[in-house]
């Protein structure tokens, strides 16, 4: 079940506010994975036992921000909690519990109109509490951080391309360690309902994602 409110306080800027209830399945005594949100990799008892279905709860925010014809911002936040009920009655019912926050800047129609260029910092999954559940996605208590830059370009009103740079420092919560990667995007744009929504930039600035997602263990909105 998700609950989304949007104010619009001027033309310019828009804040949301998402709650979702999560239900998770467990598999083979875990909860997680693929079907898993919000929880982030995998879940036990923290014991290596086993644990019923659990649920989450995830509270996010999210605005963008129009600042200037040729100048935005935006952002989000969420957190999210997990109940861990073990199978074994003897261990008591715990939370897992995480957030993810990430802020960035957005510069419409740079180099041709249509196109827009944004760059942020993200931590797409910081352990809060009940670290000792995850059988992975902890890491070595490092803190994921990434830098993120991408161009949507214009080719035609039908063509994209969108070159994307990330910036990635202690992936999957391991310390001391860095990985950059480029990816460049072709995109056939089939309905030009996509090109108007871009040339509007409303509520382009709002990365939706990851895988936007949140996950408690990496959580997005």
């Amino acid at each position: 079940m998700t609950v989304e409110l949007t104010v619009s306080p001027i033309k310019s800027l828009n804040l949301r506010f998402l709650y979702n209830r999560s239900h998770l399945r467990a598999i083979a005594g875990q909860v997680g994975g693929a079907i898993g949100e919000p929880i982030y990799g995998f879940a036990n008892d923290g014991f290596d036992g086993s644990i019923v279905n659990a649920t989450g709860d995830t509270y996010a925010f999210n605005f963008d921000w129009l600042v200037t014809d040729d100048f935005g911002l935006f952002g989000r936040y969420a957190y999210a909690s997990t109940n861990i009920n073990p199978l074994n009655a003897s261990r008591p019912n715990d939370e897992a519990k995480a957030q993810t926050i990430q802020v960035g800047a957005a510069f419409p129609d740079l180099g041709k109109e249509g196109a827009l260029f944004t760059f942020s910092y993200l931590i797409p999954f910081s352990v809060v509490d009940g670290r000792y559940f995850l059988v992975s996605g902890s890491g070595n208590s490092g803190v994921q951080y990434e830098f993120e830059v991408t161009y949507f370009y214009l080719l035609s009103q039908k063509i994209a391309l969108v070159p994307a740079f990330y910036w990635i420092g202690n992936p999957n919560n391991f310390s001391k360690t860095l990985i950059f990667m480029y990816v460049i995007y072709a995109l056939s744009l089939v309905f030009k309902s996509l090109i108007n929504e871009n040339q509007s930039h409303q509520s382009q600035y709002h990365r939706q994602h990851h895988k936007e997602d949140w996950h408690c263990c990496s959580i997005s909105s």
